[in-house]
């Protein structure tokens, strides 16, 4: 939803309009992700216990693989110019 938004923002807001809606998407995917090291580096600092700090660190590296499975999805429709549902599925 973060790269979404932040594709439409790119375009409308920010007035790259010479950019295709697929292009904001790759720039909206690569923006979009969290770094989980820090996310549990300042949980640690700040006494938060285990349990929470493991489940924030699998929800960090779960956004992180989806983040890029859906930039590799955006930079097969750049190349390719249309979505190959067979190719973003494999």
């Amino acid at each position: 939803m973060t790269a979404l938004a932040l594709a439409w923002f790119l375009k409308s807001v920010l007035g790259y309009a010479e950019l295709g809606f697929a292009e904001t998407l790759v720039i909206g995917s690569v923006i979009a992700t969290t770094d989980p090291v820090a996310v549990v580096a300042l949980l640690k600092e700040l006494g938060a216990s285990t349990r929470f700090r493991t489940m924030i660190e699998g929800e960090s590296l779960l956004n992180d693989g989806t983040a890029f499975v859906f930039f590799l999805i955006c930079m097969d429709v750049v190349k390719s110019g249309s979505l190959n549902y067979g190719t973003a599925i494999v």
